[in-house]
């Protein structure tokens, strides 16, 4: 398993597991049509050419994992930028497997260099039903908020 900063050739495959991901959740998305695969170009490009993270989980050829995070200004105090979680999502074939653990190491590894190197001040995650059995604590977070979902 090799975890590694995503580039704009993992594009494809990329929005292969954003797909896979939506079709998991246990939302009714049908509401939203199909994935804007123009906005997700250009988001994910934004993101990997520094507007904030991708990292994916690579078994052999396949990626099996990804985490996206975006910077942007804090709501209340826009001179400080953070960074919050878009997404982390690990294939079910691979979940019993180091791949979301490591993603998650990688992406606090590169959350600190940020803040070191003053660029952010935060980075946030989203624990979510997929990944209950992460003890976040553990990785040097601590819990601030939940977030609740209605309407679909």
């Amino acid at each position: 398993m090799k975890i590694r900063e995503a580039t704009k050739f993992d594009l494809p495959k990329v929005i292969d597991l954003i797909n896979d991901f939506y079709n998991e959740i246990e939302l009714d998305l049908k509401s939203y049509g199909e994935l804007n695969l123009e906005y997700v170009n250009k988001l994910y490009h934004h993101i990997v050419l520094g507007g904030g993270v991708a990292i994916v989980a690579e078994h052999g050829d396949t990626l099996v994992g990804i985490i996206l995070a975006i910077k942007n200004p804090n709501v209340f105090y826009p001179d400080k930028i953070v960074m919050n979680e878009l997404l982390i999502y690990v294939n079910p074939s691979h979940r019993k497997s180091s791949a979301c653990y490591k993603m998650l190491l990688k992406y606090k590894e590169i959350g600190e260099k940020l803040i070191k190197d003053e660029k952010i001040t935060t980075y946030t995650v989203t624990k979510t039903e997929q990944l209950d059995q992460i003890k976040f604590e553990n990785l040097g977070y601590r819990k601030t908020e939940e977030v609740w979902v209605a309407g679909l």
